[in-house]
């Protein structure tokens, strides 16, 4: 079969781009001609018996596509993307072409969350039943878009079990990386709104405290978010903020880009001097990073949320979520309960004898996930494609005529959109940076050096923040914000915040949750204080 698969490129240090290299270059050695048209891909190139293409103008690709369409003539499109990415992928443009030629489209997703009635949002839905063949990367994601009555097929993503194995001695494999004698804390995230580093930093810090062998290793690129147009937060300012400059360590010379990561053998060396993975992201669609800390030994901690819940169950840690809030998308996020992570971290390492069982029975767990298999699977699953017919709830599977999937913006009740600056994740990620208003002597510097795209405003309405620890703003300012459901810090109602009005303002710009709260708490004041 010749197939068309489009994603991140294979050489690159993601999720998407070690799926898009075991399962492409398997799928070659069973005989299929695969093309991938890699996001990061600059030049055309043969790859262990694939052939990346470039991507063009849009970054998506879905310039290029339609060139590759008519140049390859695929059997089949596979698209390793999130949901609300393939209108960008498949134009009205490019529908057409491959409605003309009959081409399968097959769409692999993840979903990593849902609304708070448990479902997609519409116009995901939408997307799902517009292609050919969905498959999820977890029973989450079935489980999620069963409830819209869209059936899916499974495909997780898998794990290199000769690769990612346990250490012999995991002393020696922890001196082997610098790390002899400390209990490693590792944790494979990239410095993204989703992934929630500052929530780890917390964990790590409350955990650390009176453990003195305890490291956080973080293998991420800490200037991927620092800059960013939609992203901006300053993780090594963080790590000095909070005073774990000598206890967090970062992979060296690892960049967020095509060929800046490491070799896997370099990779699972950390793994393999990890005693835990720990993972505080606000929901996943998998969790690669989560299977290979398993298949290595590392014992893996995420959030009792999403797929994640499945990689930990019965062997790792499944730690509660202690607040929740909704995204743009009015997708449900959960921020890991600090208390609760600490406690799981806690007893593994105390209790060795807990520690070891808990290894085992994650090596055990990582051995259902072999490439080998899974790639047979996608065989299995590309050959059946000819013989499909329509889906359940559908009249036909290939239409007549091209589709258009409009995605919209979820809206609150009052009809605000959900990218209100107020609401959006406040790493801060959205359209435009976080605004604070803030009182003449507030240290917005030191928020600054956290969040460097931060900026001060002298309008309430929209702002992300009031921050005036000395109680300086006038009255009005600071009834303007209570009414406005602005969340406030400083004054009256927070004593302390005189105290330490950063780390204070700090968390409520992290934590949506918190921030409502803040403002709902901020307001009742204002009104009791009016009554009086």
């Amino acid at each position: 079969m010749r197939l068309l698969w489009i994603s991140d490129s294979p050489d690159t240090p993601s999720g998407f781009g070690t799926v898009t290299r075991f399962v492409c270059a398997g799928l070659a050695r069973l005989g299929h001609d695969v093309d991938v048209v890699g996001w990061q891909t600059t030049r055309g190139r043969r790859r262990h018996g694939t052939t990346l293409h470039p991507v063009r103008r849009h970054h998506l690709g879905s310039d290029a596509l339609y060139a590759y369409l008519l140049e390859r003539r695929p059997d089949a499109i596979v698209l390793l993307a999130d949901v609300p990415w393939v209108p960008e992928i498949i134009t009205p443009e490019v529908r057409r072409l491959v409605d003309l030629h009959a081409v399968p489209v097959v769409l692999y997703f993840p979903v990593d969350g849902a609304r708070p009635d448990g479902r997609l949002p519409a116009d995901w839905a939408a997307v799902l039943r517009d292609v050919d063949l969905p498959v999820a990367m977890s029973r989450y994601g079935v489980a999620v878009a069963a409830r819209d009555a869209i059936p899916v097929e499974y495909q997780p993503h898998g794990v290199d079990l000769a690769v990612f194995r346990p250490p012999r001695d995991r002393e020696r494999a922890k001196a082997a990386v610098g790390l002899a004698g400390r209990f490693v804390v590792l944790s494979d995230s990239r410095n993204q709104p989703r992934k929630m580093l500052p929530r780890l930093l917390d964990v790590f810090a409350a955990f650390a405290e009176g453990r003195p062998d305890a490291v956080l290793h973080l293998h991420t690129d800490p200037d991927d978010g620092r800059d960013a147009a939609n992203y901006s937060y300053d993780l090594r300012a963080d790590v000095a903020r909070l005073g774990l400059g000598g206890r967090v360590r970062f992979t060296e010379g690892f960049r967020m880009r095509r060929g800046g990561g490491l070799s896997a053998r370099a990779l699972a060396a950390l793994y393999r001097a990890a005693d835990v993975h720990l993972l505080a992201s606000l929901g996943e669609g998998f969790g690669l990073p989560t299977l290979q800390a398993a298949a290595a030994g590392a014992v893996p901690l995420a959030g009792a949320y999403s797929a994640s819940h499945e990689l930990v169950a019965g062997h790792g840690g499944a730690i509660a979520v202690g607040d929740w809030f909704e995204d743009e998308h009015g997708i449900r996020r959960g921020l890991v309960d600090v208390e609760d992570a600490v406690r799981l971290l806690a007893r593994l390492h105390d209790d060795r004898v807990a520690w070891r069982a808990s290894s085992a029975a994650a090596r055990e767990f990582a051995r259902a996930y072999a490439w080998g298999p899974i790639v047979r699977r996608w065989d299995s699953l590309l050959a059946a494609l000819p013989e499909r017919g329509p889906r359940a709830g559908e009249a036909v599977v290939r239409r007549a005529g091209p589709t258009t999937v409009t995605l919209t913006v979820a809206r609150f009740a009052d009809g605000r959109p959900r990218t209100d600056p107020r609401h959006r994740l406040g790493v801060p990620a959205g359209a435009a940076p976080h605004t604070v208003v803030a009182g003449p002597n507030a240290d917005v510097a030191a928020l600054r050096r956290i969040f460097p795209a931060l900026r001060t405003t002298d309008r309430v309405a929209g702002a992300s923040l009031v921050f005036d620890p000395l109680g300086e703003l006038p009255a009005e300012v600071v009834l303007a914000a209570a009414r406005a459901g602005v969340p406030y810090v400083g004054g009256s109602p927070f004593p302390e915040a005189a105290r330490d009005a950063v780390a204070l303002a700090r968390q409520v710009l992290i934590n949506p949750a918190l921030a409502r709260r803040t403002a709902e708490s901020h307001l009742a004041h204002q009104e009791m204080t009016d009554a009086g």
